[in-house]
């Protein structure tokens, strides 16, 4: 049932996703074709100038519709979870056969999903402006022998694998989405629990959370520091303060994002309200 759910959530946001999507990748070859075409130092001053008016307008556009998707985003996410399971659709979908924590997690992995996709979206555009030209060229001739250096450092210097580095990072980037994504959900459903002011509720909520999240993080965070005073003269130290301080912050992210799931499961079983 989860498949058919998320199935259908796809295809409801799929609507406004992919043509932001491909208004990125458009926008990045045309900006790609303006700045190729238009190479200033072969042009005269009054050319020049004409010419900068199109690069200008292009790379505007560009940030524009990279900014216009993160916010839709965040909007999307938000209106599917408030609309679809408190507000009017609320009562279609508490009447089918799915468990609450089915609706949760089907909101949460389209959610999550689409975030990914937007930061793949991003890479590729930034691709699209790159590959070929000079400074991409210069890049791509160099990195193996960087990257040999890099790898070589911090096994050599740190004692830490590159690969490990690269998974605590991913885990922490997906990990951290989750708990951002759930802390939303948290708010919303907290807000709903007031009567007229259910907006200004969840926004007090989210931030009522956020300062509780940050203040047990930044505790954690001098505690764990304390035996590494002094880590600046060991490279094992800080290769040591480096991977507590990372999978803290990680466990942190977890137990965060599990509370605010459970204040949602509790909320939407044993709460609901849709009057």
């Amino acid at each position: 049932m989860l498949g058919k759910l998320m199935k259908y959530e796809f295809k409801a946001t799929s609507r406004i996703f992919l043509p932001f999507f491909g208004a990125l990748l458009v926008m990045s070859g045309i900006t790609r074709l303006f700045w190729s075409l238009f190479q200033t130092e072969e042009l005269d001053e009054m050319i020049t100038q004409l010419v900068m008016i199109p690069k200008i307008l292009s790379v505007t556009l560009y940030i524009m519709v990279i900014v216009a998707i993160f916010v839709v985003t965040y909007i999307v996410m938000i209106q599917r979870f408030y609309k679809n399971l408190l507000g009017d659709q609320g009562y279609l979908m508490f009447t089918l056969p799915v468990e609450p924590w089915m609706n949760i997690v089907n909101k949460l992995l389209v959610s999550l999903i689409w975030i990914l996709a937007s930061m793949v979206v991003m890479m590729l555009s930034g691709l699209i402006l790159a590959v070929g030209t000079e400074l991409w060229n210069e890049m791509v001739a160099e990195f193996p022998r960087i990257f040999r250096e890099i790898v070589d450092l911090f096994e050599r210097e740190f004692h830490m694998s590159i690969v490990w580095l690269v998974v605590e990072w991913v885990a922490a980037v997906i990990i951290g989405i989750i708990h951002g994504i759930l802390q939303i959900y948290a708010a919303i459903a907290i807000g709903h629990l007031c009567g007229r002011y259910k907006i200004l509720a969840s926004v007090g909520a989210y931030l009522g959370i956020s300062i509780v999240v940050q203040t047990i993080g930044g505790i954690f965070s001098v505690v764990v520091m304390i035996p590494f005073i002094n880590a600046a003269n060991s490279p094992q130290m800080l290769s040591s303060y480096w991977n507590l301080s990372m999978l803290s912050g990680i466990a942190i992210s977890l137990l965060t994002a599990a509370g605010c799931y459970i204040a949602t499961h509790i909320i939407l079983t044993r709460k609901l309200n849709l009057e």
